[in-house]
């Protein structure tokens, strides 16, 4: 079987956690979500794991919590976090990258007009989706 190595082009692929959120999981997904972890993982302004545990660990608070009323505003605040510990780490570009994906798939998740079922239905999508980028991230991080 001939396995397709697929490479991360930031300008062509930012919105595919964007596209799982609104969707699902395609196999399309796991390609990108691979190569985008390995990406930000990788020399060159590479995302720390301390810094993207503790962007996830934002996010699984979130997810605790059942109720899509508190979620939801809570979720918006998160993205302004998310801006501060991009500006405070300018040197690590590859931190603005996955600030750009997170971003691009919060729109997704608070669209106005969406229920509050698809709302809760869309961040545990997101929830998973970033999840999938923090494995692998961690597989491709170099120790």
């Amino acid at each position: 079987m001939n396995e397709e190595i697929r490479v991360y082009n930031h300008d062509k692929d930012k919105c595919f956690l964007l596209n799982m959120v609104v969707q699902g999981i395609t196999n399309d997904f796991v390609k990108i979500a691979e190569s985008f972890g390995e990406y930000i993982a990788k020399e060159g302004g590479a995302v720390t794991s301390n810094q993207i545990r503790k962007i996830y660990f934002h996010i699984k608070k979130l997810e605790l919590s059942n109720d899509v009323k508190k979620i939801i505003p809570r979720f918006r605040l998160f993205l302004l976090l998310l801006k501060y510990t991009v500006k405070k780490n300018e040197r690590q570009t590859k931190l603005k990258y996955l600030k750009d994906v997170l971003e691009k798939a919060a729109e997704g998740v608070i669209f106005d007009g969406l229920s509050e079922k698809e709302q809760k239905e869309r961040f545990e999508r997101f929830c998973a989706g970033f999840e999938a980028i923090l494995a692998c991230h961690s597989f491709y991080s170099e120790k």
